[in-house]
């Protein structure tokens, strides 16, 4: 069986320091924006976003170990997904970049990003990414509430598996395009999902009831101009049994697993338990 251990903050432990042994996973915090990042081990890993700011990226990864990028995924042209890219590429060691093809994105980083689309499929060690959107046919979609739908439902979107666990990260794709995922992929099996447009209220309920992942996580700024994330959004998905961590609340988050005779999960965590190491029994 797999356990899950979650480390929550910038805090240091008596025995472990962030963020942690064996991680997989860290949801960088960079305030209103998103930045994750996969260990491939070895000082390496794979970046999905970049968020607002270049120091506040500069500092997670460090944190994290990491020196080099095979594979930085850019999903959309908004600064707090890209902007933060600036000048990386003079800090860490960078291979392939991926993105919507927003020109923009091309400026910030430097260089020419590979455009993706729905369909492609490519391995990275143990890590195996498929696109599943944008599928390359721009569509014309619902203006909502705010600005910058049209951009915001050409994220890429990924669907990561890693030897038997799958983590779907989700850029600010909205309720149209949500819908749309649901419709043509079996997603029920996502083990992680990084939540659509920091936690925003414009969610497909049957998205979300589909995946029912074991954790949802939420890149957002604290106290944000937003309403993000969206309190309702939040309720349902704890009710559903998701255990919801947020970056404006828990600080950078860590996830690993590991195999373990033992048929328990169980969350770590150090900031929401007073800075003491608590074993909580999950699923």
């Amino acid at each position: 069986m797999i356990v899950l251990i979650i480390v929550l903050g910038n805090v240091v432990a008596a025995r472990i320091m962030f963020p942690g042994n064996d991680w997989k996973i860290v949801q960088c915090d960079v305030g209103q924006g998103d930045a994750l990042v996969l260990n491939l081990g070895a000082g390496s890993g794979i970046l999905f976003d970049a968020g607002p700011e270049p120091r506040l990226l500069a500092r997670c990864l460090r944190s994290s170990g990491i020196k080099s990028l095979p594979l930085v995924v850019i999903s959309h042209g908004h600064a707090d997904h890209y902007f933060g890219a600036k000048g990386l590429s003079r800090k860490f060691e960078i291979g392939e970049v991926w993105s919507n093809g927003n020109t923009i994105i091309d400026e910030i980083i430097e260089f020419k990003a590979t455009k993706v689309r729905q369909g492609l499929k490519a391995s990275i060690g143990e890590v195996v990414i498929q696109i599943l959107w944008p599928d390359g046919t721009g569509g014309n979609f619902q203006s909502l509430g705010g600005d910058g739908s049209q951009e915001n439902n050409q994220s890429v979107v990924a669907l990561v598996t890693w030897n038997d666990r799958k983590i779907l990260v989700t850029g600010d794709i909205e309720p149209e395009v949500q819908a749309k995922l649901r419709r043509e992929f079996d997603l029920e099996s996502v083990d992680v999902l990084k939540l659509p447009h920091h936690g925003s209220r414009f969610q497909d309920a049957g998205f979300l009831a589909e995946i029912s992942p074991e954790i949802a996580l939420v890149s957002v700024g604290e106290g944000n101009s937003y309403g993000h994330p969206n309190s309702e959004l939040l309720n349902a998905l704890t009710e559903q049994g998701v255990r919801v961590l947020r970056t404006d609340q828990d600080g950078p988050i860590s996830v690993a697993w590991r195999f373990d005779e033992s048929a328990r999960r169980y969350i770590f965590t150090t900031r929401t338990m007073k800075k003491e190491w608590w074993r909580v029994q999950w699923r």
